[in-house]
């Protein structure tokens, strides 16, 4: 290994959708940019797997985000050990996009320690640092209009937060990473593919608001595309009412239950989503993200 004379390190990762080649342009730029503004400190470039569901027939496009999210916090283990056990002195750790849920998995699951961490146009939801930030109508699908929170996929683990043995509890993004010591957080606020969303459902293939565009139609996605159907907008049809009969079959015709009924339905026993038979969410799909999950 090189001497650090310096005793300075700076440590970059890249972000989502970019592979190996690309990894190799993003971190010579990186490089040289800080190299001509002066810095002497040891470059350290990390790459990891970002480009999981990408289409070469579909213009390269990686529609499955949450692929990539395991593939993250998969990583986090593996880069605060090298760091910690490979880098001394001074460490200033910077991610890109996607390549922030790495990083703050490291610090917060891991241990990892940096003496900065500077995160540029982080694809990582606003919540999982700041519970107070809102935003849930904007990101809600427009057919769950009049719907109350606690029937959406994204207040399921509100169900279980009276017992702190049932981890269940703890299946949120909402302070999942909390707010980390010594990170900056730079965003461009006329980025269009983080944008927030505005409330309405977008062109499937639109390049603006395109993460908003994978959380609200998430759940609904087109068995021809890659993407993840769990813990998503999907309505649980086995809660669909009888609205009338057919006339010829005598078959009853069913609707989706009405907001005025679910939103009477008690928790947790009627909940639709209430019952691990029920719900939305696959064991292995959580894992990477929370520890201590124990199903019965």
């Amino acid at each position: 290994m090189a001497v650090n004379a310096s005793g300075m390190n700076v440590i970059f990762l890249h972000g989502f959708k970019v592979d190996e080649q690309e990894a190799r342009a993003w971190n010579a730029e990186m490089f040289k940019r800080l190299w001509q503004s002066g810095s002497k400190a040891m470059y350290t470039a990390v790459t990891w797997c970002g480009t999981d569901s990408q289409a070469w027939w579909w213009l390269n496009s990686t529609p499955n985000y949450y692929a990539n999210v395991e593939h993250a916090f998969a990583t986090a283990s593996n880069l605060a050990f090298t760091v910690s056990s490979h880098l001394s002195g001074v460490k200033v750790i910077a991610g890109h996009s996607l390549g922030n849920m790495v990083i703050s998995s490291a610090i917060v699951d891991h241990g990892l320690n940096a003496n900065a961490y500077f995160m540029f146009n982080a694809a990582v939801t606003q919540e999982a640092y700041d519970s107070a930030v809102d935003d849930a109508d904007a990101m809600r699908h427009p057919g769950w209009q009049g719907y109350g929170r606690r029937l959406w996929a994204s207040d399921w683990h509100g169900l279980f937060t009276n017992s702190t043995a049932d981890a269940r509890g703890t299946l949120t993004w909402r302070d999942r990473f909390g707010n980390i010591p010594g990170a900056i957080n730079y965003y461009s606020s006329t980025e269009g593919v983080l944008a927030n969303s505005d409330g309405t459902l977008h062109a499937f293939l639109a390049s603006d608001w395109s993460w908003g565009n994978q959380e609200v139609r998430k759940g609904l996605w087109p068995l021809l595309v890659p993407g993840n159907n769990e813990a998503g907008w999907e309505f649980n049809r086995s809660h669909d009412v009888t609205v009338g009969y057919d006339p010829h079959t005598g078959a009853p015709i069913l609707e989706r239950m009405p907001p005025a009924t679910a939103n009477l339905l008690s928790a947790p026993t009627e909940l639709p989503c209430a019952h691990r038979r029920d719900a939305r969410f696959e064991v292995e799909d959580f894992s990477p993200y929370w520890h201590n999950i124990t199903w019965f």
